[in-house]
């Protein structure tokens, strides 16, 4: 018997590691490739025309929303 898996093995181990990190992939598998940071309230208008470049140039990019409370990740949207 000839047994051929051509992409069966990886679809499982695909499937194993999104299963064991629940969805909050490490930094390393990650899809997304940037995310900005501003380092303060005044910086991001500044951060979002990085954002925007880094963008434009088609990469996957998030960016920290600065608030009160807490830091907030959410996707880049450009209105």
């Amino acid at each position: 018997m000839i047994h051929r898996a051509m992409a069966g093995s990886i679809e499982r181990f695909t499937a194993i590691l999104a299963e064991h990190f629940a969805g909050k992939w490490p930094f390393w598998m990650s899809p997304r490739q940037v995310i900005v940071i501003p380092v303060g309230m005044g910086f991001l208008g500044y951060a979002k025309e990085v954002a925007a470049l880094l963008k434009k140039e088609r990469f996957h990019v998030g960016m920290y929303s600065l608030t009160s409370q807490d830091i907030v990740v959410h996707p880049l949207t450009l209105s």
